[in-house]
């Protein structure tokens, strides 16, 4: 589970604008996630994972 205290303020900028059910993946996600990068990637590993890989572009 994530300690959202030791995020950095651009890391809870980035984490408060996610989607509820996001945020509550990335809070109880048991991998280290030291920086914003890492957020990042693992947000967008977790919309792969429920998109199924598939990208739509527009």
């Amino acid at each position: 589970m994530q300690n959202l205290e030791d995020y950095t303020p651009e890391m809870l900028v980035f984490y408060q604008n996610l989607p509820a059910p996001v945020q509550n993946a990335v809070r109880h996600a048991d991998v280290e996630l030291e920086d914003l990068d890492s957020l990042a990637v693992f947000v967008e590993n977790l919309a792969k994972l429920y998109d199924g890989g598939r990208r739509t572009e527009g």
